[in-house]
């Protein structure tokens, strides 16, 4: 923003000094009784052009700001959906790769459920991305993502609840359970890299653009 600012004023003072310019080339060229004809016209002019150019500067600059605060906003709105697709990546990966039918005693899925699974952890994720006001993102696209994206995400992480359950009492997680878990991942992911890429395009993301898909 203060980049844009600055470029902004900096074009309104070029501006400024070729109208300087032209006014000293007009007054070199005319008589002295045309010359003061002539300051008093473009005295009146310029009061006049000040008056229309000063409020709409301030215009410009203000619709500048709210648009750079719409889009700092949705960062954070992009930052939130992120940190749950890596809570979910990390989830998918211990469980959903040990395979169908397996007893995870001592697998990745007996790991993660044992040392890493935290559903405090993951409510406070799902808060931060289910307190996203909609209506203030930038574009339909974003919009429609997000939308999506908590759909998927609470999708996905009942699955989980619902898989934790299942290892606590059995020491294994149902195929259907892997099934939703899977279904509901890609999709989650999907919504995260749409919005990390519309971001990207708003020109706001300071990262590199990361494809959420391509983990697996």
């Amino acid at each position: 923003m203060i980049e844009r600012t600055g470029r902004t004023v900096l074009t309104s003072v070029w501006i400024w000094i070729a109208l300087g310019v032209l006014v000293c080339v007009c007054l070199a060229c005319l008589s002295s009784a045309s010359v003061r004809s002539f300051r008093d016209a473009l005295g009146c002019v310029l009061a006049v052009a000040l008056g229309f150019a000063i409020p709409a500067q301030m215009a410009f600059a203000a619709r500048a700001a709210l648009r750079d605060l719409m889009l700092v906003r949705f960062q954070v709105s992009v930052d939130a959906v992120g940190a749950g697709c890596t809570l979910a990546e990390q989830a998918e990966a211990a469980v959903c790769t040990t395979g169908y039918q397996t007893e995870f005693e001592a697998g990745p899925a007996a790991s993660y459920f044992q040392s890493i699974y935290n559903q405090t952890q993951i409510d406070h994720t799902m808060k931060r991305i289910d307190a996203i006001d909609i209506a203030s993102l930038p574009s339909q696209l974003a919009r429609s993502a997000v939308d999506s994206a908590r759909r998927n995400m609470r999708d996905f992480f009942m699955a989980l609840r619902d898989a934790s359950r299942e290892f606590d009492d059995f020491r294994s997680v149902p195929d259907r359970d892997i099934r939703i878990l899977r279904t509901a991942y890609e999709a989650f992911v999907k919504d995260a890299d749409i919005l990390d890429r519309e971001c990207r395009r708003l020109g706001r993301s300071s990262r590199p653009v990361f494809n959420w898909g391509s983990l697996h």
